[in-house]
């Protein structure tokens, strides 16, 4: 009788027997090389999911991108950032988008964020956010990340070097007021509010925060409130803190900020932004109508 295979050999034949098993070959290498990640998506927003296959060069990573619906395998090759780049892809929630990050990861690190999207004018990723930034730094005292956000023009594809087109800050201006139309509407019901809010990727909240002015300011606001409320405390703290620097006199932007920053268990700076409140609301005589956790977390 013939003897069984040992676990030596099933270790080694396992990934050919991915290699067999892998629907239309493309997928074989990704499952069989361990080192290996990927991601699948909708991403050409066609009903027909694409795959992500990527994995660490050394210098960089190295990325496959499979369109069933093009039935073409897209290789692109990129190079670390900076020396201090840990490079990652990952989708952006609840858009079509992802991410190429190689920032550092280190406290008050350097961001370098690379957000693409498929276009089908080009049948290829586009570059479409440049997100650069410092991280946070608790050490020194600095509680969020400074994230600067560009949009960028045409069709830089993965990898791609050399110089980039810009929508200017005019056009970006108008984009912005556009949004906020839309963010009017959809505050009017909760279903339509919340779908508006999964729509805002953290670097577009970022992006916010450089164009802060007194048209906009209440709507700015609004939204980092509604965040706040729905979980994203996080997220809002930037925008939030470029109000109170912009506008101090807006007293409940220091509420909405407090209440960031203890949902992100900064106690400190929150009790410190609460008695800021506290304060401001005494002195024009509505102390009646300040909440009762800001009178708790102040103790």
């Amino acid at each position: 009788m013939k003897s069984m295979l040992s676990f030596r050999q099933i270790y080694y034949l396992f990934p050919f027997f991915l290699f067999l098993l892998a629907d239309g070959g493309g997928y074989a290498l990704a499952l069989a090389n361990p080192a290996d990640f990927d991601l699948v998506g909708d991403f050409e927003n066609n009903g027909m999911p694409g795959r992500i296959i990527y994995r660490d060069s050394g210098g960089g990573i190295y990325v496959e991108y499979k369109s069933q619906f093009l039935n073409k395998t897209f290789k692109y090759s990129i190079d670390k950032f900076d020396e201090c780049s840990s490079m990652s892809i990952y989708k952006i929630q609840n858009t079509r988008r992802i991410a190429i990050d190689g920032s550092c990861s280190s406290n008050g690190g350097q961001i370098y964020r690379d957000v693409y999207e498929w276009n089908s004018n080009y049948s290829n990723w586009c570059l479409v956010r440049r997100v650069t930034g410092e991280r946070a730094d608790v050490v020194n005292e600095k509680y969020y990340s400074s994230e600067r956000v560009a949009r960028v023009s045409g069709c830089a594809t993965i990898g791609s070097t050399g110089s980039y087109g810009y929508e200017s800050v005019v056009d970006v201006r108008k984009k912005i007021q556009a949004n906020l139309s839309a963010f009017r509407q959809a505050s009017r019901g909760k279903d339509t509010l919340r779908a508006y809010l999964s729509s805002m990727a953290p670097y577009d909240v970022s992006e916010l925060a450089e164009y802060v002015d007194s048209d906009n300011v209440a709507d700015f606001n609004n939204i980092a409130y509604f965040l706040i409320e729905n979980g994203r405390s996080g997220d809002a703290i930037a925008l939030l803190e470029e109000i109170v620097k912009e506008f101090p006199d807006r007293i409940v932007a220091k509420l909405n900020l407090a209440d960031a920053y203890w949902n992100v268990d900064i106690g400190r700076k929150a009790r410190k932004l609460y008695g800021q409140y506290y304060d401001g609301m005494i002195s024009k005589n509505m102390g009646g109508r300040i909440p009762s956790r800001v009178i708790e977390r102040i103790k």
